[in-house]
């Protein structure tokens, strides 16, 4: 069965784990997962302490700025491989 819009799906196979599960078709996006749970620690702490906005700043950037590399490296790979 081939792939939608014609891409392909290429796995390199001497990979980290880390880079095996982020280029995996199904599971790929789990790589971003432990940023998206900084965003949440910051959305829960801005909510819950008054006094927590630096530290809600400090965890919202350093999950949103990772999350937003994955993602534009994930839509990269996959206008690379349109024909």
């Amino acid at each position: 069965m081939g792939c939608p819009l014609g891409l392909q799906h290429h796995t390199p196979t001497r990979l980290p784990a880390c880079l095996q599960e982020f280029y995996h078709p199904e599971r790929g996006n789990a790589a971003s997962v432990p940023f998206i749970v900084l965003m949440m620690y910051a959305a829960i702490a801005h909510g819950e302490c008054s006094g927590c906005n630096t530290l809600a700043a400090v965890l919202f950037w350093a999950g949103a700025a990772p999350t937003l590399a994955l993602g534009l490296l994930r839509v990269g790979d996959n206008i690379s491989m349109l024909r």
